[in-house]
């Protein structure tokens, strides 16, 4: 290939470009690319950038340039994470010996008395026990169905050993919940003790929480619903600070607890709240904010508070009246817990049973602080019961209490929904009209995740999520916040034509905010382009991130991977196991650069290229060693491209050089500046790419320029 002494150079305003791609398009002129465009985007014509969104999302796409800032890789590698961990194993102990009160506890008449909404005094002592702690493991199964599930009732010490140990061996490395319901013996001790029985039931044992917390390891949760409960938190604290110190590095705990009251203070007896009522709100958060509600509002003397234990529908169904409701909850809860950000990540959006944990903690707040209990957490959340979002919870609650007579006399009767996320939306869209970087960030941001999940506000949604991505870097790093990565990536998948356009948008907006945001994804995506739709998904089965990519022209669906570690993959979406072979190629472990199929109808030929400057050839199916090695750039070698149909490889150096070899590894040529008038050097090469049929090369350079190279020199028009 001999190189032409014309070239097109195209300037590429405020940062160097990533990837280029030729589609036989000649242009001869400088262009301003603002904002997160690719030269794809410059290189069509405007009639052609007009088609690329669709009409109903143009007109709502802000015009100019967008803002810029600088995030944090490590906060961006949390935010596109999914549920990373999983609680495997849920112990519930508890310690009610009922008809025998505590010691230290003279209760009110009339008191309060359920609990898990069982009367204890309905039946026989042991049946009522049986019956409630039957009822509690329904109620968190309903909240985590795959975890395994252990109950012990009025256990002695040895029995929770056991229980613990047990569950521990059970979830290995996944979290291990442990409930604790301690209403039927004393307080817990300033030394930091949980009480528990003797054989006998004739003597409380205590039971340290330093002997508890050995017992079930990390990672845990912890949920303590008795007086007293902060003195437990404490004791923790003080573990917690004392591992600190004894270590030279950070600690490496993972602990959570929940907790139903402070130190000094004694649970609710009051009989308009059930005896658990801490308990309730984190297991059955719906009937208990009904409940609640339903003293506290107008509608207190006409509405039957029966009527709430058969309203219709199911949690999961966000068409039915306690579908939507359970909805709303969750983006009400969300939106409250959104500040402070980074505890917002380790606590909603890593474990889903702790995540439904802690929203309704924060309802368990609201309630029980009306009693003058203040539940408390470790990590501590800032007070949330007088948040102004609870006002459109109850605005919520009420719309659907007032239907509930009818519905429940009539099922033809059509549920009205309730206009929460539509108003929301509007408030969301208000403040897009007026908001800026300056400005305080929208709460609404996690009811628009929230919103995702059903088709009738999807397509508004997305569009106003469109809106605010393209406001700048800043606001990819709040949505990142959010947790809206993996429910985009699902959505990819829609095959609804509408919505395919603002999907690809919002899709490669998130990504234009670091490569991390692709590194960490545990999978490849295989993408129809004429339908901009996602098609499969393969599972890397790999540790380390891709740092190359590429699919065969000739053989539909295999494509091979390039890792950091200098491994390389081929793959096969066509076969049952999707992995065909894997080698590790590189003589020094380095990131793989660039990979290739050769220009052959031979599906396993490869080329592939390290940091480290050597360039291999591959035949995948002999995995033993490369037939042909190249040492193009010592440890400098940046990109890699093979011709689709010409038997030609280039290779590019961060010295400013680029090679071209036949496929026996002979060099053609070498490209090292512009022979112009003006002898402009080339810059430190990112990326290359040929033309898929013609003889040209372009090269992206960290100065900001693409040049284009052909093979002779064009004849003068």
């Amino acid at each position: 290939m001999s190189v032409s002494k014309r070239s097109v150079n195209i300037k590429v305003t405020g940062r160097y470009p990533y990837s280029v791609t030729l589609q036989g398009v000649a242009c001869y002129a400088m262009f301003n690319i603002e904002g997160d465009e690719t030269l794809t985007d410059i290189l069509r014509t405007s009639d052609e950038h007009r088609e690329l969104l669709s009409n109903r999302f143009e007109e709502y796409v802000p015009s100019g340039p967008s803002r810029s800032g600088l995030i944090s890789k490590q906060r961006i590698k949390n935010r596109v994470r999914s549920y990373k961990t999983f609680t495997g194993c849920v112990a519930l102990v508890l310690c009610l010996n009922i008809s025998v009160d505590p010691t230290d506890v003279i209760k009110i008449s009339p008191c309060a008395r359920m609990q898990c909404w069982v009367d204890p005094f309905s039946v026989a002592p042991q049946k009522a026990l049986d019956t409630i702690g039957r009822t509690l493991n329904e109620q968190y199964e309903r909240w985590q169905p795959r975890a395994h599930y252990k109950i012990s009732l009025d256990p002695t010490v040895v029995d929770v050993k056991k229980l613990c140990t047990t569950c521990r061996q059970y979830a290995k490395s996944e979290r291990v919940l442990f409930h604790y319901n301690g209403h039927g013996v004393p307080k817990p001790t300033s030394n930091g003790e949980i009480w528990l029985f003797n054989k006998s039931y004739t003597q409380y044992i205590p039971l340290p929480i330093t002997d508890l917390d050995s017992w079930l390891k990390t990672p845990s949760i912890y949920v303590f619903d008795c007086s007293a409960a902060g003195m437990i938190v404490n004791t923790f604290i003080e573990l917690q600070d004392l591992t600190v110190s004894d270590s030279s590095g950070p600690s490496t705990r993972d602990c959570i607890l929940l907790a139903a009251c402070e130190a000094h203070e004694t649970l609710p007896q009051s009989a308009e709240f059930p005896a658990d009522v801490f308990t309730s709100c984190l297991t059955t958060p719906i009937k208990m904010a009904l409940r609640w509600f339903c003293t506290r509002s107008l509608i207190r003397e006409s509405l039957d508070y029966g009527l709430i234990d058969r309203i219709p529908g199911r949690q999961t169904d966000r068409k039915t009246p306690l579908g939507e409701l359970n909805w709303i909850l969750t983006a009400v809860t969300d939106t409250i817990a959104w500040n402070p950000r980074d505890l917002f990540q380790k606590l909603f959006r890593q474990d889903l049973l702790v995540a439904s944990l802690f929203r309704n903690f924060l309802l368990a707040e609201r309630i029980v602080r009306s009693a003058n209990c203040s539940p408390i957490s470790y990590p501590m959340l800032p007070p949330t019961h007088q948040h102004h979002m609870w006002d459109s919870w109850d605005m919520a609650a009420e719309i659907c209490l007032l239907q509930l007579p009818t519905l429940i006399d009539d099922p033809n009767v059509e549920f009205q929904p309730s206009p929460f996320f539509t108003e929301e939306l509007t408030a969301f869209e208000v403040w897009l009209d007026h908001g800026s970087e300056n400005k305080n960030p929208p709460e609404q941001l996690p009811i628009v995740l929230q919103v995702l999940h059903t088709q009738c506000h999807r397509f508004r949604a997305l569009v106003l999520l469109g809106r605010f991505l393209d406001m700048g870097l800043w606001a990819v790093d709040l949505v990142l916040s959010v947790g809206i990565f993996p429910y985009v990536l699902k959505l990819l998948q829609t095959t609804t034509p509408e919505l395919r356009q603002i999907l690809v948008f919002i899709w490669t907006k998130i990504l234009a905010v670091d490569k991390l945001a692709s590194g960490e994804i545990s999978s490849i995506m295989a993408w129809d382009l004429d339908k901009e739709q996602l098609v499969n998904t393969t599972p890397t089965s790999s540790d380390y991130s891709i740092s190359a990519l590429s699919a065969s022209q000739v053989h539909a669906g295999q494509f091979v991977a390039g890792f950091v570690d200098g491994s390389v993959k081929l793959f096969d979406i066509q076969m049952p196991e999707m992995l065909v072979c894997a080698t590790r190629p590189h003589p020094e472990v380095e990131r793989v650069v660039g990979v290739g199929f050769q220009p052959e109808l031979q599906p396993a030929k490869v080329v592939s290229a390290s940091q480290a400057g050597d360039i291999q050839f591959l035949d995948m199916r002999n995995l033993k060693e490369a037939y042909l090695t190249i040492y193009a750039h010592r440890g400098s070698l940046t990109s890699l491209a093979v011709h689709r149909h010409a038997p030609l490889v280039a290779s590019g150096s961060s010295k400013q050089l680029i090679k071209v070899f036949n496929l026996e590894g002979e060099q053609l040529g070498t490209i090292r500046y512009l022979s112009t008038f003006m002898a402009q050097k080339i810059g430190s090469v990112r990326c290359l790419t040929f033309h898929p049929y013609q003889m040209l090369l372009a090269a992206g350079a960290a100065d900001a320029c693409v040049s284009i190279y052909a093979d002779e020199v064009p004849p003068p028009r």
